[in-house]
């Protein structure tokens, strides 16, 4: 009778075993589609592995089946324009003529016409648009990602004393998410107060900060 409580008590502690070993085990899951690349240092806050070349790929939130939360905090038409949707964090740089801009936030507002959020669905909202039907994103999540690239690793810094605010500029490659193919190619501008450090736009281009 002891000896067939044992093995019933050995048999207990196996099963135990087996079902900690399943729960510790990590969970395989589909990764979100690969829908820009670009060579560089890695970028906080979204996933990289390692594609051909070595090169980077990268994993823009949102574009996972069943889709994630947007990446920036809505807008309201009640919303004051002070309103901050999103905080980035910002590099140090220098620019050509030598003005150095320390890191810091870079707050993306609700704003207004002339800068912020509603500057950029308002004036360039299209453009975006445009380019996001290339790798076949939506539009906010590639607009949050160029934005966070062109400050945390830009190609290009230019200081505008004209309105004391200062452009990064970033070379990103477009891939098509179905057909894994180069699409295209863009250099989002953003511009951000050099005082007020809000985001006063952000604008795909096809060239670097001028």
């Amino acid at each position: 009778m002891r000896r067939n409580s044992w093995r019933t008590h050995a048999r207990k502690l196996v099963a135990g075993a087996i079902g900690l070993i399943t729960l510790l085990a990590p969970m395989a899951s589909a990764p979100a589609s690969a829908s820009i690349e670009r060579p560089g240092s890695r970028t906080p806050g979204y996933s990289f592995r390692l594609a051909d070349g070595g090169t980077l790929t990268v994993n823009l939130p949102g574009t996972a089946p069943g889709g994630t939360r947007p990446p920036w905090l809505p807008c309201g038409l009640r919303d004051s324009g002070a309103k901050v949707i999103k905080t980035y964090a910002r590099t140090r740089t220098r620019t050509p003529d030598e003005v150095d801009f320390p890191s810091g936030p870079a707050r993306l507002r609700c704003g207004n016409s002339d800068f912020g959020y509603r500057h950029i669905v308002l004036r360039h909202r299209t453009e975006w648009l445009t380019n996001a039907a290339l790798s076949e994103d939506n539009w906010l999540d590639l607009a949050d990602f160029s934005i966070n690239a062109a400050l945390t690793d830009p190609d290009r810094v230019v200081y505008d004393w004209r309105n004391n605010a200062t452009c990064f500029s970033r070379a990103i490659y477009l891939i098509n998410n179905r057909t894994k193919q180069r699409a295209g190619t863009l250099v989002p501008n953003v511009v951000v107060g050099f005082t007020t450090l809000n985001v006063v736009t952000a604008i795909p281009k096809k060239q670097q900060c001028g």
